[in-house]
């Protein structure tokens, strides 16, 4: 698939049910419940931010989501979800949502916790990959640090 430029990063200020299922593409075990939890975080805390792509510049349907929680810093983010609808895998949106929050936050590493089915896009996206073990039965997880450094 070709690289897409989707319109610009847009803050999501309300979940509705086609947000909520591609938030649910990137969760184990999505419930309603568990969806309504993780958005009530995003609109309810501050330093919690949720922001998405639209899948073209005149369209409002999401196609991408990236969920953030600031730390106090306010330059350092932790990655809670990030998530490319199925149909839009590949195009390089995934990328562009980290390029673009790192530039409209002001943020200068992001840090996230995965398994192995992430860990090839993290590495893709030039963060520096540290296995945590088997943190669950079965299940090995993985730490994804990225510093950026701003060109002067």
């Amino acid at each position: 698939m070709r690289r897409m430029r989707p319109m610009r990063l847009l803050p999501i200020r309300q979940f509705d049910v086609e947000t909520m299922a591609i938030l649910a593409q990137c969760l184990y075990k999505p419930s309603e419940e568990k969806l309504s939890l993780i958005a009530r975080g995003y609109l309810d805390d501050p330093a919690q931010i949720c922001c998405a792509y639209a899948a073209e510049e005149s369209s409002t349907a999401v196609c991408a989501i990236l969920g953030l929680r600031l730390q106090a810093c306010r330059e350092a983010a932790i990655i809670q979800h990030i998530v490319v609808d199925e149909a839009y895998r590949g195009s390089g949106l995934g990328r562009l949502l980290l390029e673009d929050a790192a530039a409209r936050y002001a943020i200068r590493s992001f840090t996230a916790e995965t398994d192995q089915d992430a860990v090839g896009f993290y590495r893709a996206c030039g963060f520096d990959i540290r296995s945590l073990g088997e943190k669950y039965p079965g299940v090995e997880r993985f730490l994804c640090e990225k510093r950026i450094v701003k060109e002067t």
